[in-house]
């Protein structure tokens, strides 16, 4: 009889040959728990902020057009209240000239009456000279009391004269302020830098998709891997479990063969028998340990495989998902970019055409200045002719009235204000024009900003000129 045989027992680093690998793959690669951190961390909440931080500075953008709006009003408020504060500190000028004259005079009676006592007392001799000098007294302290109350309305009137310059240099600061062109290009200027940041924060989220992409090939190598070692550990498994299978067949051969040197030799059989299957059971253990852990083994596996294919899904879900973010923000910053450009554009066509009305009203006032200039030197020979030039300008003032005429009252615009970035005026008092939406465009368009147009305010001030210069004009003919 042979002796029981154990078979060698597998270490367990044997027993799983992957696991080493396992081990420094995840010292290379990292496990998948750190990659799902990283993708939560590049989460679309980021993308949704990013958005909803453009729109915010886009609102304080047009909060920030309001208050300029605003302050240009107050500004406005502000000269005309210095305006009527410098009349009534000049009629105060002129009412301390008036006392300072009067004291003056008074001065003046006063000097005269002394100059006449001393006379009279040079005459009259010593009698009296007791009164005589006591009037002279309190005509003294009377001209020292004029001569001081002389000294404070100077101070007075120097106080005056230091304020009214003080008044004047912030009336000229103020003036030097810039105008509303100026304003609306700096603002321009300010959104197309909010625009190059942004198109620098998607050319950042571009760059972080194209990361997300060589990760994802990374796992996708991985999982290639995962595949080649799971077959190749497959093959061992079922090798071993071959070999094993064979290695039973092998034990019970021989204890077939015992069992016939048993019933040969009937001495200590069932010792023999004994051992025999004790050792055969011992095997059987081992054998089933063996296929119970490689079976976990190998459910480890498969459920590492799904995890991985679930992280790949997740993936793709999330690069789609960025990139219909990229594509709306690329969208709405075209929408807005499109927008600052139609400003702009506005703001220039409404500065072309003003200047051209101001070269037309020049033109106009030239034309008037001649012919009035003409009238007034000699008669005009040809009244038919001055009757002609009278009536195109008319006709020019007329164009220039339906050019200037209110959006919404269709008459002569008063304190017109502008709106962006359709370009249509209205007059200030007209709000139901342009408070809510265009009164002309309608809803479709929406208000950006609207500001107070003073540059129209110069024109209607020429226009206004313009009549005048033409009615006298008529007034001439007529006479004549």
């Amino acid at each position: 009889m042979r002796q029981q045989q154990q078979l060698p027992r597998l270490s367990e680093d044997e027993q799983f040959p992957g696991r080493l690998h396992t081990q420094s793959r995840k010292l290379k690669f990292g496990t998948t728990d750190n990659f799902n951190k990283k993708s939560k961390k590049q989460s679309p909440m980021a993308e949704s902020q990013f958005i909803k931080q453009i729109d915010n500075k886009l609102e304080q953008y047009n909060k920030d057009i309001e208050q300029r709006n605003d302050m240009i009003y107050t500004i406005e408020k502000g000269f005309e209240s210095v305006r009527q504060e410098l009349i009534k500190e000049k009629l105060l000028n002129e009412e301390k000239t008036k006392q300072l004259q009067d004291l003056g005079q008074q001065y003046q009676a006063a000097q005269s009456k002394l100059k006449s006592i001393h006379e009279s007392n040079k005459n009259i001799g010593q009698q009296g000279n007791d009164k005589d000098r006591d009037k002279i007294q309190l005509l003294e302290t009377v001209q020292k009391a004029i001569q001081a109350k002389e000294y404070q309305l100077n101070q007075t009137i120097d106080q005056l004269n230091t304020q009214l310059n003080d008044i004047a240099n912030k009336i000229k600061t103020r003036e030097d302020l810039p105008d509303d062109s100026k304003k609306l290009k700096d603002s321009i200027r300010k959104s197309e830098e909010k625009k190059y940041k942004s198109q620098a924060i998607m050319d950042e989220l571009k760059k972080n998709l194209e990361s997300i992409s060589a990760e994802k090939l990374l796992i996708k190598n991985q999982m290639d891997q995962y595949k080649k070692e799971y077959l190749a550990k497959e093959e061992c498994l079922s090798k071993e479990f071959n070999h094993n299978q064979n290695k039973v067949k092998e034990l019970q051969k021989e204890k077939n063969q015992l069992q016939e040197q048993v019933k040969k030799s009937p001495l200590n059989t069932q010792d023999q028998n004994n051992k025999l299957q004790e050792a055969i059971n011992q095997l059987k253990q081992q054998l089933s340990e063996q296929n119970k852990l490689k079976d976990k083994e190998i459910n480890q596996w498969k459920v590492n495989l799904d995890m991985q294919i679930k992280n790949i899904d997740q993936l793709n879900h999330q690069i789609e998902e960025y990139k219909l973010k990229i594509e709306t923000t690329s969208k709405n910053l075209n929408e807005k970019t499109n927008s600052v450009e139609q400003i702009a554009k506005s703001i220039n066509e409404q500065e072309k055409k003003l200047k051209d009305q101001q070269t037309e009203i020049k033109l106009l006032n030239q034309k008037i200045e001649e012919c009035n200039k003409k009238l007034g030197d000699t008669k005009p020979k040809n009244m038919t002719q001055v009757i002609e030039t009278i009536s195109i300008l008319e006709k020019t003032h007329k164009e220039i009235q339906k050019g200037l005429a209110c959006t919404f009252c269709n008459k002569f615009i008063k304190q017109p204000v502008t709106i962006i970035p359709c370009g249509h005026s209205y007059c200030f008092e007209c709000k139901k024009g342009y408070q809510k939406e265009c009164f002309k465009c309608g809803p479709k368009l929406k208000i950006e900003a609207m500001y107070r147009n003073e540059l129209l305010d110069d024109i209607i001030e020429m226009v206004k000129l313009v009549e005048q210069s033409i009615l006298n004009m008529k007034q001439i003919t007529q006479n004549q």
